[in-house]
């Protein structure tokens, strides 16, 4: 008798251990519960020292590469000048009807860009880019004012 009431206690255990349940992680069941402290994120300036700048994660695209050229003219007039660099660059050239004359130039390896500054620094021919469309405009005189403080007659000790 006392051996079935043994053996029913050891199927009762058996029986019982069988309804448990194990945590899918063996390893946290034996770690402390958080609390609410431990809940908290942490400060702002190591959550910054933790996180790499957002910058530098996104890659950084290479401006295009502008296209060169050589430009040797020798009397060539403006206009045809002007179409040229438009057709080599791939740009949209608008000349002003009042654009004329002629050019003499020797650039090399250089991009459109670099020829419209050279153009306008030796000849003053005004350009503005808007978008892929370059508008070139031509010379124009300039009025400039000066204003000259002469001295007075008897200012000065002879």
């Amino acid at each position: 008798m006392i051996m079935r009431k043994q053996w029913a206690i050891l199927m009762g255990c058996i029986w019982l251990a069988g309804c448990q349940t194990v945590p899918d992680n063996p390893a946290s069941a034996l770690l402390p519960k958080p609390t609410k402290a431990a809940l908290r994120p942490p400060p702002a300036a190591v959550q910054q020292a933790l996180l790499p700048p957002v910058g530098s994660l996104i890659p950084r695209r290479s401006p295009p590469l502008q296209k060169r050229f050589d430009l040797v003219v020798q009397n060539a007039p403006a206009r045809e000048v002007f179409m040229g660099l438009g057709m080599s660059s791939g740009q949209n050239v608008i000349l002003s009807p009042k654009v004329a004359g002629s050019l003499t130039l020797n650039l090399h390896h250089v991009t459109l860009g670099n020829a419209l500054r050279a153009i306008r620094a030796a000849y003053g021919y005004q350009y503005e880019v808007q978008g892929r469309q370059i508008v070139i405009f031509p010379p124009e005189p300039e009025t400039r004012i000066y204003q000259v403080n002469y001295p007075k007659f008897g200012s000065y000790p002879c």
